[in-house]
């Protein structure tokens, strides 16, 4: 007999699950704004506030949240003792996805799985995850660890944590524009793994190490990895003006 079941690949054409935050139906939205829009005229903080929350913020609020990401801002000093002894030759990827999972050990809220709770957890991971990438980056070229400036922005923090220089205007728009272009992309692959892994009522900490495992792979984000590798080696540099305005 013949078997009536059908395979799918990638899922084609499967309703895996349904979701309000993005959509690219008719051009990649976030909560039903598009996405040139808010690149256009939001920052980063807005745009996170807006996939948590759901609208977005007004004075008063984004005042509060960035308030919120600079009290966490701050690495358990065994998380950067760890850092520190993770072999030079380790991806950037294996290194970020190890120190998520480890943060999960700091976080006595780790398994509390209310909506509240796990706010809370996405908004110090945010805070924390650009502390990971500078310190490894620093670590890894022998420099000593800066403290981020109160004073800047989240994107030119990220750019002055990493480097240690006062980033210029259109460098920190260029950082505020790519993440607002890759903080959503409805069911791509990481987005998809992270769902999975919730689903079976893991903690937020877990769905995060697995979701940058998808990552990292050559099919996702790991291409785009590559292509900076491949820039920085040739000591071509990405042009910022140049970059936002194609963005």
């Amino acid at each position: 007999l013949m078997s009536d079941e059908l395979y799918y690949p990638g899922l084609e054409g499967v309703i895996a699950g349904e979701t309000a935050v993005s959509s690219i139906e008719e051009g990649l939205e976030y909560r039903g704004y598009a996405i040139e829009d808010l690149a256009r005229d939001a920052t980063f903080p807005e745009v996170a506030f807006l996939l948590l929350r759901g609208e977005l913020p007004n004075q008063e609020q984004l005042a509060d949240f960035q308030s919120l990401l600079a009290d966490a801002a701050e690495l358990p000093e065994p998380i950067v003792e760890m850092l520190s002894a993770i072999p030079l030759h380790a991806s950037a990827m294996d290194v970020l996805r190890t120190a998520i999972s480890a943060l999960a050990h700091f976080d006595s809220h780790c398994d509390d799985d209310d909506r509240a709770a796990n706010i809370s957890k996405t908004v110090r991971l945010l805070a924390r995850i650009p502390m990971l990438v500078a310190a490894r980056y620093r670590q890894s070229r022998g420099l000593p660890l800066i403290d981020p400036d109160p004073e800047y922005s989240f994107a030119a923090n990220l750019l002055h944590l990493i480097t240690g220089k006062e980033p210029s205007a259109l460098e920190e728009r260029a950082m505020d524009v790519s993440l607002i272009l890759y903080a959503e992309h409805e069911f791509n692959a990481s987005t998809f793994t992270a769902r999975v892994v919730t689903s079976t009522c893991s903690d937020l900490y877990s769905a995060i190490s697995a979701a940058v495992g998808a990552l990292k792979g050559p099919l996702h984000g790991g291409a785009n990895e590559r292509v900076m590798e491949v820039l920085e080696e040739a000591g071509s540099p990405v042009n910022a003006e140049e970059w936002v305005r194609n963005a």
